[in-house]
């Protein structure tokens, strides 16, 4: 269609139709021959390589073969006609204009490539072979001109070689002047169209097709059209038996393709134009088919990007053997066999001792997934390994109306995505193992790991969305039943206000009697008249989720939350501090009663007091009135109890929080994030200090997010027992961040960042929470995890020098040598270079939280001979709700804390117990009883 538009442009100037042509691009003969009596004096001391040369075509000076502009002559026939009058000036100067031009008026037999051409198009109705008519449009040409499409059908098509295809998808269309190959059709039907400078290949796999010759800026098909089926095929058969007799143009172009060690045609083409061989000259260049070549230089064909897709989940199913290992894994197995869904990409990962028990595990998914999904698996794709061809599998596929898919022998490029997800498995696996400095052994375990991770890690196949996210969908509370429901099939309205309901009162209103040790608290402040502890109304919300935030939170407009069963609440171990992760013990109080109720109230009521202090110190907020059209945030009291290494109280803590879980994003919050180190750059910063003998010192900063500063303006109702007399109407506006805002994090973090940077040190592109300062041969680096702090160094004195730094800046509680970080006690050997990580104390606690501390210990975290299956699980309401009671999820997500801390050897076994989260049963119970029991062993 390029091609078309420039011709009719140029048909369209009726008066310079050629004579335009001639005047821009070319030479008229009389004006071409007064220039060539000028320039003669001129071009002496100029002349070039190419003026030396003769055309081999047209027999003229200046130009080669391949650049004239003549039609090709044929044998027996002079290459001068200059008396013809259809004869034009052939020199260099002559340009595609002309021909353009004066070829408008007749359309010749060549057949053009054209990369703007919608689809193969010809006026020449005698050319179908096979042909229908049809009313198919118009076609709108370069000067805004029609021509209509009368029919379609096909052509038949002879190559140089002496093959006959068809071409099919042919347009007629009379109108036209030309006949169009479009390229866009080739690529549709498989077939790649290469250009270069001289010419264009049609490649289809590893054959080429056809090609193309490059004639000024046009590439004309080496092609010409069967007229007649008859005629065509006596052609043929004259073509096949003359084979063994070529012509002796094809006999030299092979003769020299042969001494030049089956040189390649482009290759060939440079030693003749170069005139590098002598006697290559003469060659005309006429190509045929090596047999030989394709013997010694056939390639695979490479095989193209699978593009679709699988409809739903199970619809298929990718599988592969992967194995044997040089190291037996702990459990002996030799080998794991993979599934991947096609739809999902979700991964599933089983660990054999032999190939024969694919089938087996094969089931054993087969019930898992089908029993969750409430689906079928429809098609399985695998090799042709014997564990798959098997009469057992094959029989039980047909039964269960398993289609089955198989690769070509020696083709594992068909089975790709199980292919790649088994190397990809095993690189992270020896990557971590690496990282880790573990024995092989433990191979298993890494891979069981990396398969757990990479369904939760985005993939470009799901356009950045997690396996695991489009496996199982999204988590809904639905208002009419009043339950969770899950559903990947959601479309969010996220501008659509939840209408308000009436919150129902959970407990009666409680009102705390007044005495002497609770009545009031002694808080005076410059700014602020004394706070005294009222008895007021407990607000209803103490019952709402303490710290648990949706990562993507939908508007929301209702003050109140609701939430599902504490069984469902995802564990989060890296966005809170650690002693929420010590499954929170019982005896500490949820509300502001129980703590003025306990035998602790008055620390808890000391507690209370150095929070206010501080808030009041920092100048947390200012008293306003409620802007109309505004909402205000609630607040709570949290009460922690923060416990050293030995297990004893080392302090009563408690926090102010903001409900957060309220705000609403674009108007109350923007970015939000909890940058916290990685647990790996601790435990490798442990190490560096062990092997080089470095000193390590511990601080902790106070009330850390009252440092960050708001942008966004924020309402608050003011803290429970400290509201002023006479102002109970006014509310908060937050000046500083508060704990349970969602922005905290990232405003602290930001504060933090800009300071240490300030004092020169540099943050690490590894771990943007590890900062690092070089002062000649002595340096200190920083980990930051929350409020948390370690500083690591080989000099005391530089260590000491950037602690007081940040005490002159920040709030900080220097807490001396570090002895325990998140959960873990920290014990140095400095004469033998030794460090020790335990977590003693947090198992303690966990196995009282779960009455297991006067267990036995085991020293396998797995029972022998355990089978695991779905088929196991509860069935009935009743069992379910049996089980409903039992906190399974929350044991599990303790152990799983242990596991990647310093319990490694416990992995597999927690990752099998986990599977049954949503519906365990007494089995997986006592699986998870039995890992719990591993700990005691060390203790």
């Amino acid at each position: 269609m390029a091609l078309l538009s420039e011709e009719m442009r140029w048909k369209s100037i009726e008066d310079y139709q050629s004579k335009d042509a001639l005047y821009v691009r070319g030479r008229t003969q009389e004006k071409s021959k007064k220039r060539q009596g000028q320039s003669k004096s001129r071009s002496k001391s100029k002349t070039t390589e190419k003026d030396k040369r003769k055309c081999w075509n047209c027999g003229k000076m200046g130009h080669f073969k391949k650049d004239c502009r003549s039609k090709k002559v044929e044998k027996g026939k002079s290459s001068d006609d200059g008396g013809s009058s259809d004869t034009k000036p052939s020199n260099e100067d002559s340009g595609d204009l002309f021909l353009v031009a004066s070829s408008l008026h007749a359309c010749d037999s060549a057949w053009l490539i054209d990369s703007g051409a919608s689809f193969h198009m010809t006026p020449h109705k005698e050319w179908f072979c096979e042909y229908e008519k049809c009313n198919g449009g118009d076609v709108y040409l370069g000067d805004n001109s029609t021509c209509k499409i009368i029919g379609h059908g096909r052509i038949k098509m002879r190559f140089k070689d002496g093959r006959i295809k068809t071409l099919p998808g042919v347009l007629h269309i009379p109108g036209l002047t030309r006949n169009l190959i479009s390229v866009s059709k080739m690529n549709d039907a498989g077939v790649q169209v290469a250009f270069s400078k001289d010419n264009c290949k049609m490649v289809w796999g590893a054959m080429v097709l056809a090609r193309g010759i490059r004639t000024g800026t046009l590439f004309k098909l080496e092609a010409s059209v069967v007229t007649d089926e008859c005629n065509s095929s006596v052609v043929l058969e004259e073509k096949k038996a003359s084979d063994p007799t070529p012509t002796s143009a094809a006999m030299k172009t092979m003769l020299w393709h042969q001494r030049m060690g089956h040189i390649g045609e482009k290759g060939l083409r440079t030693l003749k134009v170069k005139g590098m061989v002598e006697g290559i000259s003469e060659c005309p260049l006429d190509f045929d088919f090596c047999e030989h070549c394709v013997f010694g230089k056939q390639t695979r064909v490479k095989f193209p990007m699978n593009a679709t897709r699988s409809e739903g989940i199970l619809h298929l199913i990718h599988s592969d053997v992967f194995g044997p290992v040089k190291v037996p894994s702990l459990g002996k197995s030799m080998f794991y066999v993979s599934f991947i869904d096609d739809f999902s990409r979700n991964t599933w990962v089983y660990f054999i001792q032999n190939k024969s028990e694919v089938f087996n595990k094969f089931k054993e998914f087969k019930a898992l997934v089908e029993n969750q999904t409430e689906r079928k698996i429809k098609v399985l794709r695998s090799d042709n390994g014997g564990e798959y061809c098997s009469n057992a599998f094959e029989k039980f596929c047909k039964e269960c109306g398993i289609e089955r898919q198989k690769t070509t022998p020696y083709t594992p490029q068909q089975n790709g995505v199980a292919e790649r997800m088994n190397k990809m498995l095993m690189d992270k696996c020896r990557s971590m193992l690496s990282g880790a400095s573990l024995d092989r052994k433990f191979w298993a375990e890494a891979v069981a790991t990396v398969c757990y991770l990479v369904n939760r890690s985005p993939t470009s196949a799901l356009e950045g969305k997690t396996p695991q996210e489009a496996w199982t969908g999204y988590k809904l509370w639905n208002l009419e039943s009043q339950k969770v429901v899950f559903s990947r099939n959601v479309i969010f309205r996220e501008l659509k206000e939840i209408p308000e309901q009436e919150a129902k009162p959970e407990e009666d209103h409680v009102k705390i009697e007044e005495d002497e040790s609770v009545s009031e608290f002694d808080v005076t402040t410059e700014d602020e008249p004394q706070r005294e502890l009222q008895g007021e109304d407990l607000d209803e919300a103490d019952e709402e989720p303490e710290d648990v935030e949706p990562e993507n939170p939908i508007l929301r407009r209702s003050d109140r939350l609701r939430r599902a069963p504490e069984r469902y609440s995802p564990l989060d171990f890296h966005s809170t501090s650690v002693l929420s992760v010590l499954s929170v013990t019982d005896d500490e109080p949820k509300t502001v009663k129980e703590a003025f109720g306990s035998n602790e109230r008055k620390f808890w009521k000391k507690a209370m007091e150095e929070e206010m202090e501080s808030l009041y110190k920092n100048n947390t907020w200012d008293l306003v009135k409620l802007p109309p059209g505004r909402k205000q945030v609630g607040c709570k009291w949290v009460f922690k109890k923060k416990y050293n290494a030995d297990g004893k109280i080392e302090k009563y803590k408690a926090r102010l929080v903001a409900k957060g879980f309220s705000q609403v994003e674009g108007l109350d919050f923007g970015e939000i994030f909890s940058l916290v180190a990685k647990l790996h750059s601790i435990r490798f910063l442990l190490a560096i200090v062990a092997a080089f003998d470095l000193e390590i010192e511990q601080m902790d900063v106070k009330t850390m997010f009252l440092h960050g500063e708001l942008e966004e303006e924020i309402y608050m109702t003011q803290p429970e027992s400290f509201k002023i007399k006479g102002k109970e109407d006014l509310v908060c506006r937050l000046k500083k961040s508060l704990y349970g805002l969602k922005q905290s994090p990232r405003m602290w973090n930001q504060k933090f960042d800009r300071y240490v940077l300030r004092l020169g040190l540099e943050r690490s592109k590894a771990d943007p929470c590890v900062y690092f300062k070089h002062e000649g041969e002595y340096y200190v680096i920083i980990v930051l995890y929350v409020d948390d702090m370690l500083l690591i160094g080989n000099s005391k004195k530089l260590v000491s020098h950037v602690k007081s730094q940040l005490s002159s800046h920040f709030d900080m509680k220097d807490l001396g040598a570090a002895k325990f970080i998140l959960g873990m006690e920290i014990k140095r050997d400095r004469v033998n270079r030794k460090l020790v990580l335990n977590q003693r104390k947090y198992l303690e606690v966990i196995l009282q939280r779960f009455q297991m501390h006067e267990s036995k210990p085991v020293s396998i975290p797995f029972p022998v001979g355990q089978n695991l299956s779905s088929e196991q699980c509860p069935k009935t309401e009743e069992e379910i709700e049996d089980m409903s009671q039992v906190p399974y999820a929350s044991a599990v997500g303790s152990l799983m804390y242990a596991m990647v801390c310093t319990r490694l050897d416990i992995a597999h076994a927690v990752g099998v117990v986990r599977r049954f989260m949503s519906n365990p049963w007494k089995g997986t119970l006592d699986c998870g009883k039995e890992n719990l029991q591993v700990p005691v062993w060390d203790i």
